[in-house]
């Protein structure tokens, strides 16, 4: 019977939560001017202009992309190469001082004025969708392999050729 009353009382004693009091007491939110009000125009115009500026730029960015060509070599300038692509299209590519050349035979410097008509090109660059031009970067000569196929029908060793059916 003890043992029944002392496990009444210990849960009447945990089963209710004590009050509790702050020592002191939470101030409470005062109506205020403020003087950011006065401060909105000039705020949401720098936010506006910001906007305005980001778009823009995106805008600039959807115009323009990374694209590479492989093509003979038409005309050469000083600062524009046209060239002819596979499918036989005329294609303009600009030239600023930010374009590297380089070509396998050069030996030392190579640059716009040693790249001659009938030469093929790969060049890397930032194609703009409006022009249709290409703004190089990169601008490598280089040999197309040539590809035979059929079956051998005689070979000389010392003059290391092939006859090809």
């Amino acid at each position: 019977m003890k043992f029944f009353l002392f496990i009444t009382i210990f849960i009447f004693l945990f089963s209710t939560a004590p009050n509790t009091f702050a020592l002191t007491p939470t101030p409470s939110p005062k109506a205020t001017t403020t003087p950011q009000a006065t401060e909105e125009p000039k705020g949401i115009n720098i936010l506006n202009n910001l906007k305005d500026r980001i778009a823009s730029r995106v805008a600039q960015l959807n115009l323009v992309e990374k694209r590479g060509i492989l093509a003979t070599v038409e005309k050469v300038t000083d600062t524009q190469i046209t060239v002819i692509d596979k499918r036989g299209d005329i294609r303009l590519i600009d030239v600023d001082e930010l374009t590297h050349f380089s070509s396998p035979s050069a030996k030392g410097t190579f640059g716009i004025s040693d790249i001659t008509k009938g030469s093929y090109l790969d060049i890397l660059g930032l194609y703009n969708k409006q022009s249709k031009r290409l703004l190089a970067r990169f601008v490598d000569v280089v040999s197309i392999p040539v590809y035979i196929h059929g079956a051998v029908m005689s070979q000389d060793l010392e003059n290391f050729t092939v006859t090809v059916i």
